[in-house]
This record gives structure tokens, C-alpha cells and sequence, in this order.
């Protein structure tokens, strides 16, 4: 498999995904990935929005963004979540902040 077969499946997935979507799409070993995700890591075609979260863009430079990362993950981390089956919203909200802000 080659960097284009590998972006092609990994387009599969949408604008947001996982490593371990990613790997699971590809059925390769953990090594293999590591080794494709970098090569696009640094042709532009991804970005890391943080461990383990990607964020896709067939142009390359276009994923690099980290404002634009955030917003796609979030979008996607949304909508992955609202169309799971296995989700069930429980409306409860954490408002607690998350750097220790007045209380």
C-alpha cells in the first residue's frame, strides 16, 4: 500500500478520525500506521488535534490549522457521538473548570 491508497482510505472515514479508526480501517500494524500517518503529518494532509485525533484535508497545508483541528474534531467528536447507537445522552453538563478557576 502506498501514501495515496492510505489517504484515500483514511477519507473514508470523514474530515475527523481516530488512530485507532484509522488502524482498524487499514488493517495495518501499529508500526505501519505510525510510519503513513507521519509521512502525512508532514505533506500537509493532516493534523494532529491532539494524541490520537486527526484531522483530514486532500489538500495538502490545509489540515494544519489549529483552530480549524479543533473545530473539525469537535464537529466530528459531535456527531460521531449523536449518531452512535450505543449513545445515550444523560444531560447532565460538567461545568466544573477544568484549571482550577474561582469557586
Amino acid at each position: 500500500m502506498n501514501t495515496t491508497e492510505v489517504l484515500r482510505q483514511l477519507s473514508e472515514l470523514g474530515d475527523v478520525f481516530t488512530k485507532k479508526e484509522a488502524q482498524e480501517k487499514l488493517g495495518m500494524s501499529t508500526k505501519q500506521l505510525n510510519y503513513y500517518l507521519e509521512a502525512l503529518l508532514r505533506e500537509g494532509f493532516l493534523g494532529r488535534v491532539t494524541k490520537g485525533i486527526y484531522t483530514l484535508s486532500l489538500e495538502p497545508g490545509r489540515a494544519s490549522s489549529p483552530m480549524s483541528s479543533f473545530v473539525l474534531a469537535f464537529k466530528g467528536y459531535l456527531s460521531k457521538k449523536a449518531y452512535s447507537p450505543d449513545y445515550r445522552f444523560s444531560g447532565d453538563l460538567d461545568y466544573t473548570p477544568a484549571f482550577g478557576g474561582a469557586e
